[in-house]
């Protein structure tokens, strides 16, 4: 969690400050390091059930990083990508996937996507060598190295309207979204679409995209692009907002919600449809990510590792120690990977 901290600020930082902003932001890291900050009314009873203990034995580099990404499958399986593997909980047993197993060098696995096969899809960032994407189809592992450039952390998508996988990617300031068919060879550049490009530095970083009714909405600055899978582009400002817009995500419903603030700064949350509207809260910490159910409840992961619930505008405690964000299955549990467990939030 620490180092995924550390990174995400560091990114937000121009170049001509990176040695006093990397001296900041490394003092700022031991002090979470030590001391984990909440919001929130600390005294709620928990409201976990303890699911089922990570085998961090068999992990080498987890055990020094344990910040994992969380994806259910829509047969209720759980894939944790971590820093050179991956793990499978299926509901009784764990497997375990690392480099030799799969046969490609592995660095921060993020598992993003299913498509309409059960194909599991999952990313993978070399700075050498760009995007793997690792596609995971009936116990059968495939690497493809993609063509274009990298920066960040891209996020991949299925669009079952047209059976497409997409990938949003931001290089040298700017940002790019290519296509591909699900049964390409990904790794040639004559599958890969480009879809939109925009090559140039707005005055601001991008920092998340989400995918809903056909359009990607990208976030970054006081401003949301709008891209449709066919390319025509279009932006949503709100000037009035304090602190950058940082993570955007989707409900089932296709309503967008926007978290804004930076890692020293309050998190204000919105929504987004025609237009912004803000959500009341009583937050005053940063939250590293936003999850919305089935039933549009808010909930969120704070830089410190304790994951809230929104109730009545206020932030309420449900446990900490978080490594992931929280994720909802198909029958609207939420779940998360804390320091030694997967656990199912009740509440």
């Amino acid at each position: 969690m620490q180092i995924t901290i550390f990174y995400r600020l560091l990114k937000k930082q121009k170049s001509t400050n990176n040695a006093k902003i990397a001296a900041i932001a490394l003092c700022s890291l031991l002090i979470f390091s030590c001391k984990k900050t909440g919001t929130t009314n600390t005294t709620t009873p928990p409201t976990t059930t303890t699911v089922v203990k990570i085998p961090y034995g068999t992990i080498a580099n987890s055990i020094l990083q344990k910040d994992f990404s969380l994806y259910i499958d829509s047969k209720g399986t759980k894939w944790l990508g971590y820093t050179d593997g991956i793990l499978r909980y299926d509901g009784t047993s764990w497997v375990q996937y690392d480099s030799g197993t799969i046969g490609t060098l592995l660095n921060k696995v993020i598992p993003e996507t299913e498509d309409a096969q059960g194909n599991i899809y999952f990313i993978s960032t070399d700075k050498f060598y760009g995007v793997y994407i690792l596609k995971y189809s009936s116990g059968i592992w495939k690497s493809y190295t993609i063509p274009v450039p990298v920066k960040g952390l891209p996020k991949l998508f299925y669009n079952p309207a047209d059976n497409l996988l997409y990938l949003w990617t931001t290089p040298d300031l700017g940002q790019f979204i290519y296509s591909f068919s699900p049964g390409a060879d990904f790794s040639q550049a004559s599958n890969v679409s480009t879809i939109f490009g925009e090559p140039y530095d707005r005055g601001y970083d991008f920092n998340d995209c989400a995918f809903a009714n056909n359009n990607f909405y990208i976030c970054g600055g006081n401003e949301i692009t709008q891209v449709s899978t066919t390319g025509n582009m279009s932006r949503h400002t709100n000037a009035g907002t304090a602190g950058a817009f940082d993570t955007i995500v989707s409900s089932s419903a296709n309503q967008l919600y926007i978290s804004a603030g930076s890692f020293f700064d309050v998190t204000t949350l919105l929504s987004f449809n025609s237009a912004f509207l803000p959500i009341p809260s009583n937050s005053t910490t940063y939250m590293l990510h936003i999850c919305v159910d089935n039933s549009n409840a808010i909930y969120a992961v704070e830089s410190g590792g304790i994951a809230d619930k929104l109730v009545n505008g206020k932030f309420q405690a449900i446990t900490d120690d978080v490594q992931s964000a929280i994720v909802v299955d198909g029958n609207n549990v939420k779940w998360a990977a804390t320091e030694d467990y997967l656990v199912k939030i009740t509440q």
